[in-house]
């Protein structure tokens, strides 16, 4: 009986180290690229966009849900959105296709969004909110970004293919 515990003990610890080393190779999960897909108006508040997101993910598998954030320009709110989420496939570098339901904020016309491709990207700035699930059962976590501008994306998804390459 005695040995059977040992036994049971030891393949707990075995599988608790190898959960957690595999959870640090999330810290390696990168944006290598990411466009907007597609942008069509929905009514004269609302619009509808599509993110083409080339994601490097050397870990697990994951889900990401529940995204909700604010686009703004020069401090300013312009837009907010949501997303349902998507899925990350485990040890991949592939292209996935966020949907995104959008709402103009009050003050802000369609007519001054569609000049949004002449913005500096320093002044374009994003906050988002979202759940991340991993594949193992029980581990989810909040995620909260604040203030991230379009630029530092871009140099981080320069920086992402510069390392790959190398």
């Amino acid at each position: 009986m005695a040995k059977r515990r040992n036994i049971l003990w030891i393949a707990v610890l075995v599988l608790s180290v190898s959960a957690l080393s595999s959870c640090a190779s999330y810290r390696n999960l990168s944006l290598s690229d990411y466009r907007v897909a597609s942008l069509s108006p929905r009514g004269m508040r609302a619009l509808d966009a599509e993110l083409a997101l080339v994601i490097f993910n050397p870990s697990g598998a994951f889900r990401v849900s529940d995204v909700r954030g604010i686009v703004r320009h020069r401090g300013e709110a312009v837009a907010s959105f949501s997303s349902d989420g998507l899925s990350i496939s485990r040890r991949s570098e592939r292209e996935y296709s966020l949907p995104l339901s959008g709402e103009l904020a009050p003050g802000t016309s369609l007519f001054q969004l569609m000049q949004f491709p002449g913005w500096k990207a320093e002044d374009v700035t994003v906050d988002v909110d979202a759940k991340v699930r991993l594949r193992f059962p029980g581990f989810s976590k909040k995620v909260r970004i604040r203030d991230c501008s379009l630029a530092d994306l871009q140099k981080a998804s320069e920086k992402n293919e510069l390392k790959k390459k190398k």
